[in-house]
């Protein structure tokens, strides 16, 4: 849902998921490739 919306907030929020680990390699691979995109656009601004 944080990735679908795209607010700041929720940029944030997919942030900090990511930081503690709870986007594990299965739930991004289960995801389909604009919101893989997303991801990475998340990552590469931390």
């Amino acid at each position: 849902m944080k990735l679908l919306a795209w607010r700041l907030k929720d940029r944030v929020h997919v942030q900090s998921l990511d930081s503690a680990g709870l986007i594990t390699r299965s739930v991004e691979e289960s995801l389909p490739p604009d919101l893989k995109a997303r991801l990475a656009e998340v990552r590469a601004c931390e």
